[in-house]
């Protein structure tokens, strides 16, 4: 096989339900343009035969086989294996509209982009489809100022999936995933890629399915871990900003990371009842992350009224008014 443009990469564990649908979305890309590395993170279930299949029955898959060592190390080892111009990361559960692979593969053949990022379609458990795209006019920008925005105040940019990487900007500037963080390590991955890369394009094409599972990973990762991840991105995007100071820019950090911590909250409360949802309270309000954030941010910045008298709350520690409220958001929202 020739040198592939873009090595999909999909690192997995216990994914059966729903790997041989991602395996079969990038098998349809015809042609040699693609190759996919798997990578087997020591599953329990039937995901090693899928991919074992996947490998026999198409040259342009491989797969590695690991022992259980977490996402971050998965797809490290993909990116020393890798031989493509692009790196396009894909969760096993979320798969390609085989409609778009001709897009994605003019994108990747045509153009000389350090990082080409698309929009993406959010599945959700009721069926319920949800368009994500970014804030730019029409269809495409190359503007590197809407790059940084949409990654310091809007989600878009904090994964690592659904988007081109150029992977000689990867390995010249010896960029990986940090396996100590058990969550964020998409956000710092990207930031530390943004900031090394020099050419940048948004497209609104809508080039997958990104599955919502039910929140009840929060009852698997500790909310104090999640804050001290969050604290190490934020002090990248701290770093990021300060070479590029921009007080527009700034302000739009600021209101994304108030609503991480909103958003959390509300997230615990859907999972945990009211005594233990007023304990995450107290520990999130005395978190140091959160009392930067809440020291920084202007009131007058933020809107619309909810946001203030949520912020009010936070800034004065009332964890009985914040745990009500949020386990009440909670269910309004059916999260």
């Amino acid at each position: 096989m020739e040198t592939p443009v873009i090595s999909v990469v999909v690192a997995l564990h216990n994914a059966e339900g729903y790997l041989s649908e991602c395996i079969g979305s990038v098998r349809a890309c015809r042609g040699d343009a693609i190759e996919c590395i798997l990578v087997n993170d020591g599953s329990t279930d039937g995901s090693r035969a899928i991919c074992e299949a996947a490998v026999s029955e198409d040259n342009r898959f491989r797969l590695l086989n690991r022992e259980r060592s977490g996402v971050s190390n998965s797809r490290n080892a993909a990116l020393g294996a890798a031989y493509g111009k692009y790196i396009m990361f894909l969760d096993a559960d979320d798969y390609i509209e085989a409609a778009q692979w001709p897009s994605i593969l003019y994108y990747a053949q045509k153009l000389d982009t350090d990082l080409i990022a698309f929009g993406y379609y959010s599945l959700f458990p009721s069926g319920r489809i949800q368009e994500e795209r970014f804030a730019i006019e029409g269809g495409t920008s190359g503007d590197p100022a809407d790059t940084f925005r949409a990654m310091l105040a809007s989600p878009m940019l904090n994964t690592c999936w659904g988007k081109l990487l150029r992977r000689s900007v990867i390995t010249g500037c010896g960029l990986c995933f940090d396996p100590s963080l058990v969550t964020c390590e998409d956000s710092v991955f990207m930031i530390d890629f943004i900031d090394h890369a020099n050419t940048y394009i948004l497209c609104n094409s809508y080039i997958l399915y990104y599955r919502m599972h039910e929140s009840s990973a929060m009852r698997r990762r500790p909310l104090v871990q999640k804050l001290d991840d969050f604290g190490i991105l934020y002090s990248r995007r701290a770093a990021f900003l300060a070479a590029r100071p921009d007080p527009a820019m700034r302000l739009a950090a600021l209101r994304e990371g108030f609503s991480v911590l909103t958003n959390l909250l509300r997230e615990y409360a859907g999972c945990f009842g009211l005594s233990e949802t007023r304990g995450a309270c107290k520990v999130l309000c005395s978190h140091p992350v959160a009392l930067e954030i809440l020291g920084e941010i202007e009131p007058r910045g933020i809107s619309p009224f909810y946001k203030k008298l949520e912020y009010a709350w936070m800034r004065r520690r009332l964890s009985l008014p914040l745990s009500v409220y949020f386990r009440i958001k909670s269910r309004l929202s059916g999260k």
